[in-house]
C-alpha cells in the first residue's frame, strides 16, 4: 500500500520532533560533561547511550540479565524526552 502525501508529512513531522528532542539532550549532556557514545533514532523515543555518569537527577531503572552467558547490568533514565542508557 502505497503512503499519501498527508502520510509522509506526518511521518516526516514525528522524526523531526524526535530529532530536536535528541538534539537537546545532546547539548544539555555535553553541557554537563557527560561522555555522548551513540544516539539511535528508534520509533518511540530517541536512545543515547553514555558513559556511567558520576551523578545524574532521579533515580535510574535498573535491568539485569544475561546475554550469552555474561551478566549484564544496564541503566535507564529519561531526559528531554529521550531515553538514556549506560552499563556498570
Amino acid at each position: 500500500m502505497l503512503k499519501t502525501k498527508q502520510q509522509h508529512c506526518a511521518q516526516n513531522n514525528v522524526i523531526i520532533k524526535q530529532m530536536n528532542k535528541a538534539q537537546r539532550a545532546l547539548s544539555d549532556l555535553i553541557n554537563r560533561g557527560v561522555t555522548v557514545l551513540s544516539v539511535e533514532m528508534a520509533k518511540q523515543k530517541p536512545r543515547i547511550e553514555i558513559q556511567k555518569p558520576s551523578h545524574l537527577n532521579g533515580e535510574p531503572l535498573i535491568i539485569r540479565g544475561t546475554k550469552n552467558g555474561i551478566r549484564e547490568e544496564i541503566n535507564f533514565s529519561t531526559h528531554n524526552g529521550c531515553i538514556i542508557f549506560w552499563k556498570n
